[in-house]
């Protein structure tokens, strides 16, 4: 007999579990000794390893937005296997899964005092859309960060916006596509002649003084995944931003997961790395699929400390990244 378990998620995935090893004695009965079993445990494998050929096939980079749930089936795979004894290929499904389950390294660097910052930027989706612009400029405005960057800047938005225009020294806005723009905000002084605009990649670039060195400072959106075009495009962008010199710090909508192609592919173009600790940014799945899709990139170990602002009638939460250089 097995007892009642509580009702919290981690024990309802476990009752899953428990189901499934039930359910899988029965069909142990009438596969034993037959290809479909093992045939069947190797969907959620192939589709997990799948999810790490992004970099080459565009659908990995999709199947990567839902690694943790095909961990997950690979991991009850694994138990259905035990249970009707194919023990050799369970242990080869549970290992794979361990090894993907793993935290990437230098993906993740909280803990910095944020008293002790130096720097911050404040990364927000607007939505096109969106119900309620001028609470995300007050926000924005009560945060006093020193950079903005923003995504889906609309000329209905863009009115919305003045008050926060107007409170910072320098607004530097690229068109992008479908009336869909991106904007960095900055009261630093931006070095002259650097400010990039690329309105089919939905990129802007500034170059800003910070002290005795040049920062770059980029704003970005991504388009959805394959089907769509987030790889080529993710490929240009990386390929803009590895022709540039000095420090630099992308923050943008992704709409991809910190783990996937696109984002790794920046980030080395860059130098860089996503800061902070994986938070929902996207609550539109959730909480079947909760997305992170929304980051700020700051330079190889640069420690931070990134907390996510309230949707204020936009589909993405935003983020405060605090940091140092």
């Amino acid at each position: 007999m097995f007892a009642v378990l509580p009702s919290s998620p981690p024990f309802r995935v476990l009752a899953l579990v428990r189901t499934a090893l039930i359910k899988s004695r029965f069909l142990a009965r009438y596969t034993s000794g037959t290809p479909v079993l093992l045939g069947a445990s190797c969907i959620p494998l192939l589709l997990l390893a799948a999810s790490y050929l992004g970099h080459w096939l565009p659908v990995g980079d999709s199947l990567s937005v839902f690694r943790t749930h095909l961990e997950i089936v690979a991991a009850i795979t694994s138990a259905i296997l035990f249970t009707c004894r194919k023990s050799r290929a369970g242990v080869i499904v549970a290992a794979f899964v361990l090894a993907s389950a793993l935290p990437a390294p230098g993906v993740s660097r909280t803990g910095l005092p944020v008293s002790s910052a130096e720097y911050s930027i404040y990364q927000k989706n607007l939505l096109i859309g969106g119900e309620t612009p001028e609470a995300i400029a007050a926000d924005i405005i009560q945060a006093s960060a020193d950079f903005v960057a923003l995504q889906e800047l609309s000329p209905q938005n863009r009115r919305a916006l003045v008050d926060l225009f107007g409170s910072y020294r320098n607004t530097e806005i690229c068109p992008g596509r479908k009336d869909r723009g991106v904007a960095i905000l900055t009261n630093r002084e931006i070095v002259e002649g650097s400010v990039r605009c690329f309105p089919d990649l939905d990129l802007m670039l500034a170059q800003v003084n910070v002290g005795s060195e040049n920062l770059w400072i980029g704003s970005v959106h991504l388009r959805w995944p394959y089907p769509h075009g987030q790889h080529a495009q993710a490929k240009a962008i990386a390929k803009v931003i590895a022709g540039l010199e000095g420090q630099i710090i992308i923050a943008g909508d992704f709409n991809m997961v910190r783990h996937g192609s696109s984002v790794r592919r920046i980030e080395d173009a860059a130098g860089a790395r996503v800061a902070g600790d994986v938070s929902m940014t996207f609550p539109r799945f959730a909480p079947l699929v909760p997305l992170a899709i929304d980051h700020v990139l700051l330079p190889e170990g640069a420690p931070a400390v990134v907390e996510t602002r309230p949707l204020l009638g936009s589909d993405h939460l935003g983020l405060l990244a605090r940091f140092s250089l």
